[in-house]
């Protein structure tokens, strides 16, 4: 339901209501995954590590599927993959890849396919 009233051309008060279900509880970029539990927590990472996203799911009546997107730090396409979620709470979903390319990398997060709900950025540095 979306509803938006205006009074005047210099004020707009309005109501959205929708439902978001599931809804992230808690995101991590981490080195590692032990037990199932990000270990490492950290935005920067070397050539050649494994980035690990943990991601902390709450409220999902239904079945969704998890997609990210990992970006190069020129903006390039690198991975993509998914994962389906049952329904339920604090359902945990971890994805990873392996970086090479040094720079601003950018992760997006999206709940059946579509419906964007997390964008993350990391940074690679190449061993010196």
């Amino acid at each position: 339901m979306i509803g938006v009233a205006c009074q005047n051309e210099s004020r707009a008060t309005g109501v959205i209501s929708y439902s978001r279900d599931p809804y992230i509880g808690d995101i991590e970029l981490a080195k590692h995954i032990i037990s199932g539990y990000p270990a490492g927590i950290t935005q920067f990472f070397n050539s050649g590590d494994t980035v690990n996203l943990w991601i902390l799911w709450s409220s999902s009546a239904d079945s969704h599927l998890i997609t990210t997107k990992w970006y190069r730090p020129d903006s390039s396409f690198a991975d993509s993959s998914s994962v389906k979620i049952p329904p339920g709470d604090n359902i945990i979903s971890i994805f990873s890849l392996r970086v090479h390319q040094s720079g601003e990398w950018y992760i997006n997060v999206f709940v059946d396919r579509t419906d964007f709900r997390a964008g993350l950025v990391f940074y690679v540095d190449t061993l010196r």
